[in-house]
């Protein structure tokens, strides 16, 4: 018996959760049990405006500069085509105005959600730095102002509480210790969350090391999506 398994992720490409899944995807490509379709962002101009407009809320929320952030209600959603298919849906990043919860839940198959932050159970950021508010409903969110508090935060609260327990979604952590934050959130709290650690191509530690004599000047260049945008790509510490 074949499996079909569809992998969602908003970019592939770019980002550490696209190679993640690019990973996935060749691994499981050799083997027979298993039959797997990527869906990813089509490069649409509703896609473009969609952000734009989103951005534009973000705004008038008063969402702090150089923070991740993002918004759970998607104004063009992608259609995920013949997604009906699929016998097993892997979720991993599905922000930036890409997917719609309500499309997923009507497809009635069983649902994964790998968390390669803390977005799936919070009220939109993505890293909680020292914040406590995830512990309470996100309430208060640091980064928006109060007026988003209600129409955004709690919103986007309440639309992923009834999707995971709806679509009786397994939350899946890269780690045991993440695994103890998300069951903070009462989004972890109401549904499975197991450790499934990220994998590791040792393909990459077969290569000889090469010494560098200490009198050569050695330089770092350092790419990575959203480097300038998100505080927490560590930008400002070069």
């Amino acid at each position: 018996m074949t499996f079909k398994v569809a992998l969602i992720n908003t970019y592939i490409g770019s980002g550490g959760a696209s190679s993640v899944v690019e990973n996935l995807f060749e691994a499981s490509s050799k083997n027979e049990k298993f039959q797997l379709k990527i869906y990813s962002k089509k490069k649409e101009f509703k896609n473009i405006l969609s952000l734009v407009i989103n951005k534009i809320i973000n705004y008038f929320a008063g969402k702090q500069r150089g923070v991740l952030w993002n918004n759970s209600n998607v104004l063009f959603a992608d259609k995920l085509e013949h997604i009906e298919g699929s016998d097993i849906i892997h979720m991993n990043w599905v922000a930036d105005q890409y997917l719609n919860f309500d499309r997923i839940i009507k497809i009635n198959k069983p649902i994964i959600w790998t968390a390669h932050d803390l977005w799936p159970v919070s009220g939109g950021c993505h890293i909680g730095y020292d914040c406590s508010s995830l512990e309470k409903n996100c309430n208060p969110c640091p980064l928006v102002n109060q007026l988003a508090q209600g129409w955004l935060v709690n919103e986007n609260l309440l639309e992923k509480l009834k999707f995971i327990i709806e679509s009786k979604v397994t939350i899946v952590s890269p780690s045991h210790y993440f695994k103890s934050i998300i069951e903070r959130s009462n989004i972890g709290a109401n549904c499975d969350v197991v450790v499934i650690p990220n994998p590791v191509n040792d393909i990459f530690f077969d290569t000889p090391k090469t010494i560098i004599p200490e009198s050569k000047v050695v330089n770092i260049g350092i790419v990575g999506m959203g480097l300038q945008r998100d505080k927490n790509k560590g930008a400002d510490l070069l």
